[in-house]
């Protein structure tokens, strides 16, 4: 990952769970910074192993980077337990802040209703692969109540951005093992899947579902070719073990029993939409 460090003190302090802040880099860019106050930084590395999995997907995805707070650019005071002198004196992840973003909320995304702007979605296939990803790595933090989606506004129309992956493999749970989603958990059966989705679209998905599956094994391949390099990546400071990482993530994720439950429960929650 590019290593980037402050220029000014901390500008704002995001009041969601995680309480990432907006920082000013040397390259003249606003970044959002998560960090932890706990090592190993598994939230942290998680939040970059499914930045970098999501990208070999062909997912639009913001690129990580990591992020150096000077000392002279540390509040004056701490807002919580989660903001901490530790958490803010090691590596943050930190991805480049889009003025031209906006949460997808289920109170805010109107698509239901407003055709001319579900028109306008241009990477509409990347939610359906978002989808599937997510059931792949356990990521059940992207749901009805929480759509952990960006959508950003182009000169070509709107696209889906997937955001905050610190609590995949099954709320961070990798050393008990991944589970499946639950009709709760995937972003399948949300109302922001259903109103975008239309049931045509649905049909040519089952119909041409042999291709998303052969699809799915090769982005999971290439995932697992390319993990050793991505776990080479990892900021010593996360005191991440990386071996016993790579050891659990394989165990869980790329087992031929796994994939398998995966893409059938993938076509099973799809044709309770047709």
């Amino acid at each position: 990952m590019k290593q980037l460090y402050s220029i000014e003190p901390i500008q704002k302090v995001f009041q969601t769970q995680m309480e990432p802040v907006l920082v000013r880099c040397n390259d003249w860019q606003y970044y959002v910074c998560k960090h932890s106050k706990h090592t190993p930084c598994d939230t942290l590395f998680n939040e970059f192993l499914a930045a970098r999995f999501l990208a070999i997907w062909g997912v639009e995805v913001l690129d990580p980077f990591i992020v150096q707070i000077k000392s002279e650019h540390l509040p004056d005071k701490y807002y919580s337990g989660k903001l901490q002198p530790a958490s803010l004196q090691q590596s943050l992840i930190g991805f480049m802040y889009l003025k031209n973003q906006k949460y997808v909320t289920q109170f805010e995304s109107g698509f239901k209703e407003n055709l001319a702007d579900r028109k306008k979605i241009v990477n509409l296939n990347q939610l359906v692969r978002i989808a599937l990803f997510d059931l792949w790595v356990g990521n059940d933090d992207r749901n009805w109540n929480n759509y952990n989606l960006l959508i950003e506004s182009k000169a070509d129309g709107f696209h889906f951005i997937p955001i905050d992956h610190e609590t995949i493999f099954s709320g961070n749970s990798l050393n008990h093992g991944v589970t499946i989603q639950t009709e709760n958990d995937t972003l399948i059966l949300t109302d922001l899947f259903k109103a975008v989705i239309t049931k045509s679209y649905v049909k040519e998905l089952l119909f041409d579902f042999k291709t998303i599956e052969k699809d799915f094994y090769l982005c999971v391949a290439n995932c697992k070719s390319e993990l050793d390099k991505l776990l080479e990546e990892v900021p010593h400071d996360w005191k991440i073990s990386i071996a016993t990482k790579r050891t659990a993530i394989l165990e869980n994720i790329f087992t031929p029993m796994w994939l398998d439950k995966v893409f059938r429960y993938f076509l099973i929650y799809l044709k309770q939409l047709r």
